[in-house]
């Protein structure tokens, strides 16, 4: 089962779901406006400036899109970040930060990840 989301600058702060799912498509459908990234060192994520998702369960963003590492691409309508392929998280997906102005489509699904399948069935 696959859950679609249209995200912008009012969903920093909220949990999605499902949990322990996995991220399969992300697209920009409207550029930020740029502002200058903000790093909060105690929680090892970008704040402000970048589109930053985090599973609750995880100690590492799952996404993390700044205009710095992504160029052009950062601002073109339409633009596809993740697409054919999955980016697993555990626990609820938190919507960390999203450029100001920005609108991003995400699917996720509740299929686990091979990955996610692999690391269970080796007792992680």
């Amino acid at each position: 089962m696959t859950n679609d989301y249209t995200i912008d600058a009012s969903f920093v702060g909220q949990t999605i779901g499902p949990t322990n799912g996995a991220i399969v498509s992300l697209r920009m459908s409207a550029p930020p406006v740029y502002e200058t990234p903000s790093f909060d060192a105690g929680a090892q994520s970008w704040v402000s400036g970048c589109f930053t998702l985090r599973g609750t369960g995880d100690c590492h963003d799952a996404v993390s899109i700044s205009p710095q590492s992504n160029g052009g691409a950062f601002n073109q309508p339409g633009a596809v970040m993740i697409h054919g392929g999955s980016v697993a998280y555990s626990g609820a997906l938190v919507v960390v930060a999203v450029p100001k102005n920005s609108v991003w489509s995400l699917t996720l699904s509740d299929a686990p990840s091979p990955q996610r399948l692999a690391h269970e069935l080796l007792g992680g």
